[in-house]
């Protein structure tokens, strides 16, 4: 692990970063081995489509000035 140096008013201070796969990467990385064991991936579609609504539910929120969206369960995976 390489120090990385933060500055601010003169004060320096090294902190160790540790690195890992690069994200995208990594979720490839993970899709191609499912592909190959059959297994379903983490991020699948369904996973997806929550993530969307919780988007959409965020953004329609934030246009209300902050209104609490509820949203339906969604059936869980299989």
């Amino acid at each position: 692990m390489n120090p990385v140096r933060l500055e601010r008013a003169g004060a320096a201070t090294a902190v160790a970063v540790p690195v890992g796969p690069e994200p995208l990467q990594a979720m490839l990385a993970e899709f191609v081995s499912c592909v190959a064991s059959g297994e379903r991936p983490v991020s699948d579609g369904s996973m997806g489509h929550r993530v969307v609504r919780l988007l959409e539910a965020a953004d329609q929120s934030r246009r209300e000035d902050g209104a609490v969206i509820e949203l339906e369960p969604v059936e869980a995976r299989r």
